[in-house]
């Protein structure tokens, strides 16, 4: 059936300002039916879907024909022939680019899989300057129509917010912008070739790639090729890409032999030997550097057409191949191949000229022991490898920060993959239990880690992100962090605690670190509807169990701490039988909460790496999560002052940690009732661990207390209830911690009645167990004595 001549209407772009250098005369040479691809496609008869046939009036309409020919591509897709109008300049195209008033197209759609997958516009010209214009795409030779680049990005997804209309206006703006020269839009840089599809990816780093070229670190002496050694995975499944090729250093032939044998020996010891098996990558470049501004669009198959290929770039790639067999260099049926074509200006997306074209050769052996011409061919996307570098331009984050996380369990785990993700190679990570089949239901690492330290499997699993970054370190400390020296400790700027272990709260309580170590804490707690993070102050103050007990203080002020403290005073802790011989401690808790939390407690300590809200101060956050209907996360946080803290003046060795405000307050009282005594109690919480007591409230004395200017004598008159109210609301952690009472005259010791005082209220503290605390407030000072 005869291509039919096509009426069309005009819808080409208006005509811009354009320079008049470089235009040639406009053409009007008229296509040549025998140079149409369409001539040689047979008339499709089959059903055509609804949604086709109304593209297809669409088509129409735009393009003004009355009787389409729908012609059949292969056994899944049709093409409609249509021809785009040009609005040729009057001083003819730039550059004299053979760019027609009269531009015939095929526009193809999958009959199975259309509006999902979108139409795709081919030039219908055999004889289309494909080789002179950019934002065409490259396909196997086996597909060689002239393939139209309309948009940046995913087509589909383009097309998924836009019509039929739009997809043709952007094809009659294509033509005119090839037309004017204006197809690249990054002027003073040269526009890539785009991959329509390709069998697998090449994986190495550009700049790796053009320092050999420009070192000239040639494989062998005089020749203008270079070689790397390439790890391959060998397994493989029918419906993934065929395989990931990972290159990294360049080797020499004198080094070579050396490098595999360390390579294999690497493998034997991982057990990884029949998984990946290295091959020989050429990196081949024109020794005059050779500047080439065309583009390639039509991708070799077999052998003997990447011959031809290279050959129209004066290289020999026989001749080369042949040696490295010759010499035993090549000894696997794989060879990948990758071309350094040097372009005038800078590739987009890519610091340097060169533009790298990655090919795969199968190769069979020839009766004269070469490459048999019918060896397949196949393309290779590069891509670059992950790396810290590559990590801040994707994440926008710049976490260069030392940091050391204690504990990789579920919420340890994945806030240091967090940081990983974001590039930071510096890490150090401490644990001592090992991931268990229980574990995988919340923690990132797989199945194949079970039995493992969590530590070694989480920093196999970063240094494996991190294989092409040479400036890192990532070390597991299997074990737990007390046994850690100093001189390791020391290596990190920031500890990060994640283990939610009261005994590691009170190592960091009383280890004695460099005094620029930065300290934050976060834990889960009530079912993990609840976040905790905490991060010190400066010179350590406020510190972390400041900070974790003025948590729970604020239960008096946040609902979502005060549940918490309540369901945990009557909930104590959870046990699960997860079949290791007896019941094991655990909490109950979702891993997707695990993982808000997570990423929550990840972004708030890197924004403040430098400190810039919190200053000097210290942080306490949290983060709600109510689990009645739609989750509705909130959060909260206060920036916390220095705590003022005091010795013990009896010696005992305990340490009084006021929360800020307290001191001042307790002065002015001093000076309020002056010359009479005045007092009340302390409330706030002890841990005798690290001898420790903490005063979040003072309460002055009862109605029915006396005061005179030789002493204080505290009532009872509504104070058990007042008490009783902290520890409701805190789940009995917070209450009576200590007695407060003014010496006005500037006594700097305890009184006579003092003593007597303290004398009765050690046996009732005795059997709370609380240490009694008796609290001397001055005109200028706080003088604290315990008793235990």
């Amino acid at each position: 059936m005869a291509l039919p001549k096509h009426q069309l209407q005009v819808r080409a772009a208006p005509l811009h300002q354009v320079e008049k250098l470089g235009h040639q005369a406009p053409s009007s040479l008229k296509v040549n039916i025998e140079m149409l691809y369409s001539k040689e496609l047979q008339t499709f008869d089959g059903v055509i879907p609804y949604k086709i046939k109304e593209a297809i009036q669409v088509l129409c309409r735009h393009y003004s024909i009355d009787n389409p020919t729908i012609l059949r591509v292969g056994n899944s897709h049709i093409a409609i022939p249509a021809e785009v109008t040009v609005s040729i300049p009057p001083k003819g195209t730039v550059g004299g680019i053979d760019i027609r008033e009269k531009e015939p197209i095929l526009i193809r759609f999958n009959l199975s899989t259309y509006p999902d997958t979108p139409p795709v516009v081919v030039s219908d010209r055999k004889d289309f300057p494909r080789h002179h214009l950019s934002h065409l795409y490259a396909s196997p030779s086996d597909d060689p129509p002239a393939k139209l680049c309309l948009v940046r990005g995913d087509l589909g997804e383009w097309f998924s917010r836009n019509r039929m209309e739009n997809l043709l206006e952007v094809t009659d703006q294509w033509f005119f912008k090839a037309a004017i020269g204006q197809l690249n839009v990054d002027g003073n840089e040269f526009d890539p070739l785009r991959l329509d599809s390709y069998a697998g990816y090449h994986v190495y780093r550009y700049s790796q790639f053009k320092k050999v070229i420009q070192e000239n670190t040639t494989f062998l002496p005089g020749k203008s090729f270079g070689c790397f050694i390439t790890i391959g995975k060998v397994e493989q499944k029918d419906d993934e890409i065929d395989t990931i090729f990972k290159t990294e250093l360049p080797v020499q032939a004198a080094s070579i032999g050396h490098i595999l044998e360390k390579i294999k020996k690497v493998q034997s010891n991982n057990g990884t030997q029949d998984k990946i098996i290295d091959f020989l990558t050429i990196l081949i470049w024109h020794p005059d550097e050779t500047v080439d501004e065309s583009y390639t669009t039509e991708f070799p198959t077999n052998y003997g057409a990447l011959c031809s290929y290279f050959q129209k770039s004066n290289v020999d790639i026989d001749v080369i191949i042949r040696e490295l067999i010759n010499q035993k260099y090549i000894t696997k049926e794989s060879i990948l191949i990758t071309h350094a074509i040097k372009r005038p200006k800078k590739v987009i997306g890519f610091d340097g000229p060169y533009e790298f074209l990655n090919f795969r050769l199968v190769a069979k052996q020839n009766k004269r022991g070469g490459v048999a011409t019918d060896s397949r061919v196949t393309i290779l996307n590069h891509i670059e490898p992950f790396s810290s570098e590559l990590a801040i331009k994707i994440t926008g984050e710049s976490r260069i920060t030392k940091n050391l996380f204690i504990g990789a369990g579920s919420l340890g785990a994945k806030v240091a993959l967090h940081f990983g993700r974001s590039g930071n190679a510096f890490i150090g990570i401490c644990d001592n239990d090992p991931l268990l089949q229980h574990n995988l239901a919340r923690h990132p690492l797989f199945a194949n880690h079970v039995g493992r330290n969590k530590a070694i499997a989480l920093v196999d699993e970063l240094e494996s992100m991190f294989e092409f970054t040479p400036q890192k370190s990532i070390q597991s400390f299997p074990g737990k962090v007390f046994h850690l020296p100093d001189e390791t400790i020391n290596l990190y700027e920031w500890i990060i605690d994640t283990t939610a272990s009261i005994t590691v709260r009170n190592w960091l309580v009383e280890k004695n670190f460099s005094p620029s170590m930065q300290i934050a804490r976060c834990e889960l707690a009530d079912q993990g509807k609840l976040g905790l993070l905490y991060i010190e102050g400066k010179n350590r103050n406020p510190r972390i169990d400041d900070l974790s007990n003025l948590a729970i203080f604020r239960a008096l002020k946040y609902p979502a701490l005060e549940a918490w403290r309540k369901a945990d005073a009557i909930r104590g802790e959870q046990t699960l039988d997860i079949g290791l011989g007896c019941s094991s401690v655990t909490s109950v808790m979702p891993d997707d909460r695990i993982s808000l939390h997570a990423a929550a407690f990840s972004q708030i300590v890197y924004s403040q790496k430098e400190r810039v809200n919190i200053k000097e101060q210290g942080l306490f956050y949290f983060q709600a999560i109510n689990d009645q209907g739609i989750p509705d996360p909130y959060s909260k946080y206060e920036i916390v002052s220095p705590f003022n803290t005091y010795q013990c003046r009896q010696g005992s060795g305990w340490e009084i940690r006021l929360y800020p405000g307290l001191k001042n307050y307790m002065l002015s009282q001093c000076k309020k009732y002056k010359p009479k005594e005045t007092g009340g109690v302390l409330i706030g919480v002890c841990n005798y661990k690290t001898k420790t007591i903490h005063v979040f409230e003072v309460l002055n004395g009862p109605p029915d207390s006396k005061r005179t200017s030789t002493s204080f004598i505290r009532g009872k008159q509504g104070l058990p209830q007042q008490i009783e109210h902290f520890k409701e609301k805190t789940g009995g952690v917070i209450g009576y911690i200590g007695e407060w009472h003014t010496h006005p005259m500037q006594l700097e010791t305890l009184s006579g009645k003092d003593k007597q005082t303290i004398e009765k209220l050690l046996p009732k503290n005795r059997q709370e167990p609380i240490p009694t605390l008796s609290l001397i407030v001055t005109n200028t000072d706080l003088l604290p004595f315990v008793f235990l």
